[in-house]
């Protein structure tokens, strides 16, 4: 499948990690992202994707590591999909009050803004609308939109930022502007330990959505603060938070401005 070219919106602005060092997450390389589209309705969507895991995905035997995969991308494309339909709920005044409640409270710990109803800088665009639209992008692209490829690959203690054979020991999965349609899944990604207050698959689906966004946005410019609406630590808490799995104090403590 061809690869989708998306255009930089300067509403959307750029995606990231986070200030300071690396993330635990992903490997902050170049932080890049391409870009969250319009606000249509997300279909029944069905994965599209190439595993290359030749040394199969310890402690799961190799015959399994496509099946954990396409379960974990389908929670990610549920997280998405639920996130930016009650996004869309509360904007369009159509939410129930317990939910209005939940989503505007974990919309105000991810994102750090007091409504999503507030406009988003120098636009007439509401902020929980330009949220909405990227996990709708997120979801289309995971569901078919493009093909991507998983690649496992190893951990090597020295392993440099530069270096994209291999995986740093607190490293679970990362991309990079030089592999196009790519995500590398390291041996962590497959623990089956997950983290507070998530199950594994969730943990893991959490993790396809930090990167997916990588993969969507452009890059920030290096040295700048990206802020919390361009954090993928930040999307991630929001999805998983209101779909009701806690987060991981590690992760959540990343999304900041």
């Amino acid at each position: 499948m061809p690869y989708l070219h998306l255009q930089q919106e300067p509403t959307m602005g750029y995606f990231g990690c986070g200030p300071g060092g690396r993330c635990t997450q992903c490997r902050r390389r170049e932080e890049h992202l391409s870009i969250g589209e319009p606000a249509t309705p997300t279909p029944s969507l069905r994965p599209s994707f190439t595993l290359e895991c030749p040394a199969g995905c310890a402690p799961a035997t190799a015959a399994q590591c496509s099946r954990i995969l396409y379960q974990a991308i389908r929670e990610a494309i549920r997280l998405a999909t639920n996130a930016a339909s009650k996004l869309d709920a509360v904007l369009s005044n159509t939410a129930s009050p317990a939910d209005v409640q939940k989503t505007v409270h974990e919309f105000r710990v991810a994102f750090g803004r007091n409504h999503p109803s507030k406009l988003f800088a120098g636009t007439s665009r509401p902020t929980g609308a330009v949220v909405a639209a990227r996990f709708r992008a997120l979801a289309r692209e995971l569901g078919g939109g493009r093909r991507i490829t998983f690649r496992c690959l190893p951990v090597r203690p020295a392993c440099a930022d530069t270096d994209l054979t291999c995986c740093s020991p607190t490293t679970n999965a990362w991309t990079h502007p030089s592999l196009p349609n790519v995500v590398v899944l390291c041996p962590g990604f497959w623990s089956t330990t997950g983290s507070p207050g998530q199950p594994s698959q969730i943990y893991r689906a959490g993790t396809i959505i930090h990167e997916t966004l990588h993969m969507l946005y452009l890059p920030n410019v290096p040295g700048t603060h990206p802020g919390r609406m361009r954090n993928a630590h930040c999307y991630r808490v929001f999805a998983l938070r209101l779909a009701g799995y806690g987060s991981d104090p590690d992760i959540l403590s990343q999304c900041q401005p």
